[in-house]
């Protein structure tokens, strides 16, 4: 099965996927739609809410150049030169859907950690303050992902954004998605 194709599937159980991540997305959705009412060319639904970056577009010529896309968790943008008609048809698509699937994980494992935290104080004795913690941590713990992989990169000595394991991920993907459809 082509790496696409395993990616372009939505089968029901990826609703408890949209469960440990619904905090983060609903902001993600408005960055996006505020997105398409600054620079957009249109929306779409591709395994999240996708805006269309219109290169004319002064926010695109000023705050994007150089940019193809961006990944703010269930969604983000895709430049106008980079996207395809719909679905995963460009390499930035795909790169970009990469960043999504390890969005979904980071927040899936987070959701399993806050479970156990939140079961333990409750046995031990719960406090309004835990549950805070574990909701904030929920809803920002696909920024702390990054984060770590932009620390570590750099204790590394390399490029923060080339280097770090999201990155080379994203690339290696592509590099066999490129091969699959023999560009």
């Amino acid at each position: 099965m082509r790496v696409q194709d395993r990616m372009d599937k939505f089968p029901r159980r990826h609703i408890l996927v949209y469960a440990a991540t619904i905090w983060w997305d609903i902001i993600c959705w408005m960055i996006v739609a505020v997105l398409r009412v600054i620079a957009g060319k249109r929306l779409e639904w591709v395994n999240g809410l996708w805006v269309i970056i219109d290169d004319k577009s002064w926010f695109k010529k000023t705050f994007l150049e150089g940019y193809g896309g961006g990944t703010l968790g269930h969604g983000g943008w895709i430049s106008e030169w980079c996207s395809g008609e719909s679905g995963l048809d460009s390499q930035v698509e795909f790169h970009e859907h990469v960043h999504v699937e390890q969005y979904e994980f980071a927040m899936v494992d987070i959701a399993i950690v806050n479970a156990i935290t939140l079961f333990a104080s409750l046995i031990f004795g719960a406090s309004y303050q835990v549950v805070l913690v574990a909701m904030l941590i929920q809803m920002f713990g696909g920024m702390t992902s990054i984060l770590s992989s932009v620390i570590v990169t750099k204790l590394r000595g390399e490029h923060a954004y080339r280097g770090s394991s999201h990155e080379e991920a994203a690339y290696a993907r592509e590099a066999i998605w490129r091969k699959e459809r023999n560009l």
